[in-house]
């Protein structure tokens, strides 16, 4: 129990406060955070739901001149049985300039991954990349040239086993489009390239009205491995009200070019109770290509003070 109190305390402070006298400490420095229960289970034991603290995430801005600003985020799960750092940034963006360049433990821009539902897109796992790197983006109207530079742990070819007495130079590159006035909000073309594999990955985001459309898929070109993981997902959301948000994904998963592949649909609607304070309910349903499926419904009551932080961190739930 105390290993949360302290961030609920946090949290709780960062959200709902007074303004603080000190406008310059404020203006240096901001604190946010997140902070879910989960109530989660298949629909036929639900008579007896898993519950547990979610999700614990704690981060801070630090403006240290009008061009350099750092960031850390601490992050925990699983009833706060492990505490990691998830990223811990410092950004170079002179003002009046289009380069910026940041180094640290960061998500890189391989994938856009965005979700509107509790649950993450299937292909998760095979395109988030979050690592110790050197990112340069420079920027020209409504696009973002990116690349980066990190170091992974190298795969055995023949097994899933993963060898960190070795790391693989790594680049990501992406190409970012990002135009708030236009029905086509966002698209990012990105491709991770090391000695044993090449990927890409093209991801679009559309809004019209109170309607947000997300399509990403996902594919490994050439690798060591003998599977070509890939994927794909389609959501699509609908603001209802100010505060009622319903969405919808169908997610794929393969393990060899869109073939024989696992499916999951998902449905659910969240909720803003007040300002920072939120729940959300959903209904999954997974499809199995070794057969056999799995129906799950997932509730989660949060407490969040989102802040904007440096870098790229995909639009969820909790993060939009």
């Amino acid at each position: 129990m105390m290993r949360y109190v302290f961030f609920i305390l946090i949290l709780s402070v960062a959200s709902f406060s007074e303004e603080t006298d000190s406008s310059k400490i404020k203006e240096a420095m901001e604190i946010g955070g997140l902070v879910t229960l989960d109530i989660y289970g298949p629909v036929k034991e639900m008579d007896h739901p898993s519950f547990e603290i979610g999700s614990v995430y704690l981060g801070a801005n630090m403006t240290l001149s009008p061009a350099v600003t750092a960031s850390v985020v601490i992050a925990a799960e699983g009833n706060m049985e492990a505490l990691w750092i998830d990223q811990a940034i410092g950004v170079l963006a002179p003002e009046g300039s289009s380069w910026s360049l940041s180094a640290g433990q960061q998500t890189l821009k391989h994938g856009l991954l965005t979700t509107r539902l509790i649950c993450d897109p299937l292909i998760l796992d095979s395109v988030e990349l979050i690592n110790p790197a050197l990112t340069a983006d420079y920027t020209k109207g409504v696009f973002t040239y990116g690349a980066a530079f990190t170091a992974i742990p190298t795969l055995s070819p023949d097994t899933a086993l993963i060898n960190n007495d070795r790391l693989d130079w790594t680049a990501v590159l992406a190409l970012d489009y990002n135009n708030e006035e236009s029905i086509l909000q966002a698209a990012r073309l990105s491709s991770l390239i090391t000695d044993r594999k090449q990927d890409i990955d093209l991801a679009v985001t559309a809004t019209l009205k109170s309607f947000t459309l997300d399509l990403e898929a996902y594919s490994v070109l050439n690798s060591n491995r003998p599977e070509l993981v890939s994927g794909s997902f389609a959501g699509l959301s609908w603001q209802a009200t100010e505060k009622l948000a319903i969405a919808g994904r169908y997610d794929m998963l393969s393990p060899d070019r869109f073939k024989d592949a696992d499916n999951k649909v998902c449905f659910g609607a969240k909720f803003d109770i007040r300002d920072g304070i939120f729940c959300a309910v959903e209904f999954e349903r997974t499809w199995f290509n070794s057969g056999g499926n799995e129906n799950e419904i997932n509730l989660q009551l949060g407490l969040e003070n989102t802040i904007k932080l440096p870098g790229f961190h995909r639009e969820t739930l909790t993060n939009n």
